[in-house]
This record gives structure tokens, sequence and C-alpha cells, in this order.
């Protein structure tokens, strides 16, 4: 039951991330896609303990939720693979 539980947050969690890139990246649809930026929205950056994040300021709400995924994903993803 254990490995079945870890192999459905395994598959949810990678759907979740090419979600979450698929609609972040694509220029066409999104305003927070690299290249469709104002020149006056300035770029920051932060760290977690495992990822380093670039963003642009307006994007620092979605920049937070995004790490805390992040390490959540990356604590599951340590234990599921022996890391």
């Amino acid at each position: 039951m254990n490995v079945f539980f870890n192999s459905i947050v395994l598959v949810i969690a990678i759907s979740l991330l090419t979600i979450v890139n698929s609609v972040y990246a694509y220029p066409f649809n999104n305003s927070l896609s690299v290249g469709w930026q104002s020149p006056d929205d300035p770029w920051l950056s932060s760290e977690t303990a495992n990822f380093r994040f670039h963003y642009p300021q307006s994007a620092a709400h979605i920049a937070a939720e995004a790490a805390v995924l992040a390490e959540q994903v990356h604590t599951k993803l340590a234990v599921e693979l022996n890391w």
C-alpha cells in the first residue's frame, strides 16, 4: 500500500510540475513568460534549501507558492529515490 501511495504522489507531483511549466512558460497565453515582461518589472531571486528561483517582482506570490511546492516534492522524491 505504501509503494502504491508513493507512486501516486510521484505521478501527481510530476503532473503538477508539468502543468505549471506549460502554463507559465508558453508566451502566447501568459504574461508571466520570459520575453513578455514589462521593462519596469524588476527581476528578483530567492533560494530555498534545494532550489534557486528567479522571477519578476509581479510574480512574487507565485514564486513563494512554487518554492513551498518544490520543497514538498523534493522531500517526497528524495525518500522515494533514496537521494
